[in-house]
């Protein structure tokens, strides 16, 4: 509920609710789909990317920073596992892909000394003692 409020709310704030639609067309017309890129202020464009980005923010919930991991530091090592270690469809969902534009899947993680280890669900990944 309380997520569902905060994006009825930044859409309260952008005018999205109190437009009238122009009911001669069709929704994906009106709700701006494949017009993103062309129109100033529409779905998907850098105004809408800023809003997504402080909805982010604003809704991430640390459930626990044992041993204060968090913030981490630039020498930190991290590790990135799992089948969906490279895959940014499996880390956020498929519809954030297309909208929001390629984003590399380490890209957050810059200056970081990362280390990606990918497997099958039929081969796990192995560990080394250094990670």
């Amino acid at each position: 509920d309380d997520a569902v409020r905060r994006i009825l709310r930044v859409k309260w704030r952008n005018r999205m609710l109190r437009q009238q639609p122009n009911r001669r067309q069709p929704p994906s017309a009106r709700s701006g789909v494949g017009k993103a890129r062309e129109t100033p202020g529409g779905v998907g464009s850098l105004e809408h990317r800023y809003v997504a980005q402080e909805a982010v923010r604003k809704s991430m919930i640390l459930l626990k920073n044992k041993n204060s991991v968090l913030p981490m530091r630039k020498k930190s090592k991290v590790l990135v596992t799992g089948n969906g270690a490279d895959s940014m469809v499996r880390q956020c969902g498929s519809w954030t892909v297309t909208w929001q534009g390629h984003v590399e899947e380490h890209q957050g993680l810059q200056g970081h000394d990362t280390r990606s280890i990918t497997g099958s669900d039929d081969y796990p990944p192995t560990f080394t003692d250094d990670l």
